[in-house]
């Protein structure tokens, strides 16, 4: 099932073998415009996000089926909610051992981060950046999340066990970008590329652990038919 949204709720379509198509469609449960949508790792779960500072989160099941599972109405604290993504983690389970949570950060355009998880917590955290944020990526196999806001600011936050963001780095991003960053994709394990309509370049971010973290590397777009020169090293 693909996962969508149209006049505030959320819709899936699923195309079975034969063909058909099917469209199901979640509650009204956002009164402004739905900016973000996210599906969580495993696909159990989606994240809707609005204008007005609304977050839903919602049970999502394999014929691409929405129930809700819980909605915070302030979860912007006023602010519009823009990028979000699910940080899947562990809790102390009462027991000794633990339990799987699903949790999720949103960024907002008053510039800091909320937590949020599938069990009805949610709450602002952290991480003033004094600029709308745009872009927020996340890493699990280093447990890294990227945070880039609309002034070109980046910022490298791992994220702990409990979910508790801890600041690695930050830089300013040295990219004519009069439109910020348009498109984020990640090449490898702890490497995020990232791209502007300004310039016919991308640049990609070493975020993972290790010597380097926080440092990126140029790629030079060639045109068709011309080789791409050797990115040169920056920092």
């Amino acid at each position: 099932p693909v996962a969508a949204w149209c006049a505030g709720r959320v819709q899936s379509v699923s195309v079975s073998q034969d063909g058909k198509a099917t469209v199901f469609e979640g509650g009204a449960d956002h009164k402004s415009a739905i900016v973000d949508i996210v599906v969580s790792p495993e696909g159990g779960r989606v994240l809707s996000t609005d204008s007005a500072g609304v977050a839903c989160v919602w049970r999502f099941d394999g014929r691409g089926r929405f129930s809700r599972l819980h909605t915070y109405r302030s979860a912007g604290s006023g602010s519009a909610l823009t990028k979000s993504v699910w940080v899947p983690t562990r809790v102390p389970d009462g027991s000794g051992g633990t339990a799987s949570l699903m949790a999720f950060f949103a960024g907002t355009d008053g510039g800091w981060l909320v937590y949020g998880d599938d069990q009805g917590n949610c709450n602002r955290v952290g991480g003033d950046f004094r600029a709308p944020i745009d872009v927020l990526e996340y890493d699990p196999a280093s447990r890294r999340m990227v945070v880039i806001t609309r002034d070109l600011a980046m910022a490298v936050l791992e994220v702990g066990p409990s979910a508790k963001p801890t600041l690695v780095t930050r830089a300013k991003l040295a990219v004519r970008a009069s439109r910020g960053i348009t498109a984020t994709a990640w090449l490898g394990q702890g490497v995020l590329s990232t791209a502007t309509g300004d310039e016919p370049a991308a640049r990609a971010w070493l975020v993972g652990q290790g010597e380097g973290a926080g440092s990126s590397f140029l790629v030079k777009l060639a045109a068709k038919g011309r080789s791409i020169p050797r990115s040169d090293r920056v920092s």
